[in-house]
């Protein structure tokens, strides 16, 4: 604090002395003024300053100022005369030329500017997130269209008024027979009147789902019939439903629901198989991961079946199949499919009605997108059974991209499938836009375990593909699929396989470092035998300092993968989550880190069958902070830990140049401040080479060189903490102490000398 106060004190005094000089010397007020953008030149000849008589006159040299240099007296002693227009002086040439900037230094950033970009790789590691980066939204020209429509068509506060159907417009009710099951169809409510400009309303051909014509929904058909985009419009979707309409109605026949749906997948893709939602929702029908696992579609960093138009096509229809059978009428179903079953379901409960058109007009009832999903849907239904009414009778469908299907194991490489079948990998792709990566994936085990993938190639050249496939010609039948197990590591899984970390990796797809979580159906070399090795002594696993479990229980350990949570481990294990943080002294917020060891306390004739635990007789289980706990970690080291007892005159310092210590080693030791005074007689423990002994007292007078530099960076780095932490951290030393407030990396132990004080 002196020396803090001193500087302040000569600072001070020093601008004081300043400003008084220049008010006593007019010659400051004389000054040339200086040229834009700093200081004059050096060694320019000051600039002329013309007198009141028009004479000119040398300027009279400044005096000397502290911290700036006297302006050069002009060239040949005799004054210059000022130009009415004087050039500007040349930029000042700096004294050192600047270094060239280096190539791996990145260039300053101006004040006030954003941060630069994040090293992505390092954050990877330093969370242990490699989960797949979420691809970028991509959205249909048709879906975008759509939206449009709606801005033209429902202004703001324009929705609710376009929807009542409280008697203020028509409200022709039509119900549509179902192709499953016509004579359970309802009968249909007899048809309202309708005015002259609406007569025809009456001469549609209606689809196969229940329409009311809402005035929404005629705002839609009246833009689709009148409007000329409107009729283009129209005529695109009919157009580009052709590549898949095929498909779609044989499934929805196959499941016995209407034909009209076809048009719920323009709706949500435009038809299109790879389209990406920012809500996670993929492909033609917009699953999300959740709803498309549970009905059977597999969505993985590997295979996402949701891209694939035919599986997802069988799933959406058994899912709205689903949705009708629970809420009982086919606009309900629609909106479930947009909002969400749990979220209509409220809606239904908290306004007490099961009509969506009732729903669809109450305040805060539905989302905004909802109240206009479904009579969109019905809009083009009922456009596309009328193409000569809506001008697309004439349109020439897009026809279907043939392709056969070829049963294919896992392993084998997409090049290998390509140059069988005689396609590129980018046709291959394109046919199989399901996949990622370069082979196709181990098998999943599952309740409906499948024998091999479907992979499509060009027509023509499926039946040559599989006689290839069938003859082995194609390489992946040296592989294997396993499925990794709770507590299995990358690591230990190539170690049985007689491979590596690395080969496993390029084999699977996997970044560097990625782990794979329980359940990942990983693919391995077929008929390898894993590497022996030799024995050694026996891994050390550390557990609390006091004893658990019952008596007739037996403990078992649990190696954490990354991604374990102490739920999944209890679950898994057949325990309580609140047994496996009271056993392991474990935080109920904190997460769980990739390599820590957990005891478990199990019923003997408890064992799970998924999961890789390890009998504690393989160990040696030593209590943390026990005498063997020390001995083992600073043993690897070459320290032992030791109790010293402070002599008269020790100092923290002194005691760490006395073990090769740093002021922070000893610090985290003991938990204590080097600024905390020693006193005479208490212990201190120390981390001390493995021959060193608890000698006596430290005088305080012992020289600096009883420290090396070479043991005092060794231990820095066995502890974890920076050899240069001296030099960069400040001494906190406490007022009145006798510790020295320390000089560079080996701090001396003689007081430093005092410092001069600035002005006084």
């Amino acid at each position: 604090m002196r020396n803090v106060e001193d500087m302040r004190r000569g600072l001070w005094l020093g601008l004081v002395g300043v400003l008084t000089l220049g008010a006593a010397s007019p010659a400051l007020a004389d000054d040339p003024p200086k040229p834009a953008g700093g200081k004059p030149p050096a060694g320019a000849p000051a600039a002329p300053k013309a007198p009141p008589s028009g004479e000119p006159k040398p300027a009279a040299p400044p005096p000397k100022v502290p911290g700036k240099p006297p302006a050069p007296k002009p060239s040949g002693g005799k004054p210059t005369a000022p130009k009415s227009a004087p050039k500007p002086a040349a930029p000042a040439k700096p004294d050192k030329k600047p270094g060239k900037p280096r190539a791996d230094r990145p260039l300053p950033r101006l004040p006030g500017s954003k941060p630069g970009e994040p090293d992505e790789s390092v954050r990877q590691i330093l969370t242990a997130d490699y989960s797949t980066v979420p691809r970028a939204a991509s959205v249909a020209p048709e879906v975008e269209r759509m939206r449009e429509v709606d801005r033209l068509l429902f202004p703001p506060g324009e929705l609710r008024s376009a929807g009542r159907t409280d008697g203020a417009g028509p409200s022709l009710s039509v119900t549509g027979l179902p192709t499953a099951s016509p004579a359970a169809a309802p009968t249909p409510a007899a048809p309202a009147p309708l005015a002259s400009d609406l007569a025809w309303l009456s001469q549609l051909d209606l689809p196969d789902v229940p329409v009311r014509f809402t005035p929404a929904l005629l705002r839609y058909l009246e833009y689709y019939k009148e409007d000329p985009k409107g009729r283009a419009l129209i005529a695109s979707f009919v157009r580009k439903s052709g590549r898949y309409r095929d498909g779609i109605l044989k499934v929805l026949r196959q499941e016995h629901l209407p034909e009209a749906l076809l048009w719920l997948a323009l709706v949500e893709s435009g038809f299109d198989p790879s389209a990406y939602s920012h809500a996670g929702a993929a492909g033609l029908w917009q699953f999300v991961p959740e709803t498309a696992r549970i009905y059977g579609l597999t969505v993985n960093r590997r295979v996402d079946e949701r891209l694939d138009p035919e599986r997802a096509t069988v799933a959406a229809a058994r899912h709205l199949g689903d949705l009708h059978k629970r809420f009982g009428s086919w606009e309900l179903a629609f909106a479930a499919y947009n909002m969400g079953f749990g979220g209509l379901l409220t809606s239904i409960r908290k306004y007490n009605t099961n009509d969506f058109w009732e729903l669809e007009r109450l305040e805060a009832a539905l989302p905004y997108e909802t109240a206009l999903y479904v009579p969109k849907i019905l809009a083009v239904a009922v456009a596309a059974k009328n193409c000569a009414l809506f001008g697309c009778d004439g349109v020439t469908l897009d026809k279907p991209e043939p392709f056969d299907a070829v049963a294919v194991g896992p392993g084998v490489s997409f090049e290998s499938i390509a140059d069988a079948s005689g396609a590129s990998l980018a046709e291959l792709a394109q046919l199989n836009p399901a996949f990622a990566g370069t082979r196709t994936p181990a098998l999943e085990a599952s309740e409906t375990p499948r024998a091999s993938w479907t992979v499509r190639v060009p027509a023509g050249s499926g039946a040559r593909t599989q006689q290839r496939l069938e003859a082995g010609e194609l390489p992946g039948a040296a592989l294997a699929g396993e499925t990794v197990r709770w507590g299995e590591t990358l690591e230990r899984i190539a170690e049985r396989h007689g491979t590596s970390r690395a080969a496993l990796e390029k084999l699977n797809d996997l970044a560097s470092g990625e782990p794979a979580r329980p359940g990942t159906a990983l693919l391995v070399p077929k008929n390898t035998v894993a590497a022996k090795t030799a024995p050694g002594p026996k891994p050390v696993v550390v557990v609390p300092d006091e004893d658990f479990g019952p008596a007739d229980a037996r403990r078992m350990l649990y190696q954490v993968v990354h991604g374990d949570t102490v739920g999944d481990v209890a679950r898994v294990c057949g325990v309580s989550a609140e047994e496996v943080r009271r056993w392991n002294h474990l935080d109920v917020h904190a997460a769980l880190q990739e390599g820590m060891r957990l005891q478990l306390f199990l019923p003997r004739d408890h064992v799970p069958a998924n999961a890789v635990l390890a009998d504690p007789a393989d160990f040696e289980i030593v209590k943390v902070g026990s005498d063997p706990f020390f001995a083992h970690f600073e043993g690897k080291k070459g320290r032992r830990r030791l109790e010293v007892t402070v002599g008269a005159g020790d100092t923290w310092r002194s005691i760490a140049a006395r073990y090769g210590l740093t002021l922070g080693q000893l610090e985290r030791i003991n938990h204590r401040s080097r600024g905390s005074r020693l006193l005479a007689g208490e212990s201190v423990v120390v981390y001390a080479p493995s021959g060193a002994a608890p000698l006596g007292p430290v005088a305080a007078a012992t020289p600096a060189a009883a420290a090396p530099p070479a043991t005092e960076n060794d231990l820095a780095l066995a502890l974890d903490e920076p050899a240069t932490a001296e030099a960069t951290e400040p001494a906190l030393t406490a007022p009145g102490t006798s510790d020295d407030p320390p000089a560079g990396p080996v701090p001396p132990l003689d007081p430093a000398p005092p410092r001069p004080t600035t002005g006084g």
